[in-house]
């Protein structure tokens, strides 16, 4: 017979919201969403002027350049999905996006120290 492991739980202070919350050996965060926040491959969100939840990226890019064009989206230029700079911030179509992602990952297979641009 084989016994399972229990994991002990043990009250915890969440790192993001400093809630107390019960949790395993490992956890860190009383949710998945306070753990989205302190992940760079989250995106952040805000509430747009008509009261719409929207990614904080998409956001600054119309603040910036108008409405955003049917069919396109924005990629992080050093993949930190966090870093919603201007300037790393690209608009493309799907397809350029998927052939973006592509090619990072190409490269970083090649030249392995590349790896640490932000792949997700």
């Amino acid at each position: 017979m084989s016994m399972a492991y229990k994991k002990q739980e043990t009250e915890k202070m969440c790192l993001e919201c400093n809630k107390r919350f019960i949790g395993i050996s490992r956890s860190k965060f009383c949710s998945k969403l306070c753990q989205g926040r302190n992940d760079a491959k989250a995106y952040v969100f805000v509430i747009d002027k008509k009261g719409n939840k929207v990614r904080r990226c998409k956001y600054i890019w119309e603040q910036q350049n108008g409405e955003m064009p049917k069919g396109k989206m924005i990629h992080h230029i050093d993949g930190n999905k966090k870093n919603d700079a201007i300037e790393n911030l690209q608009l493309c179509s799907r397809k350029e996006h998927r052939l973006l992602h592509i090619s990072i990952e190409k490269e970083a297979r090649i030249m392995p120290f590349k790896a640490c641009r932000g792949i997700f």
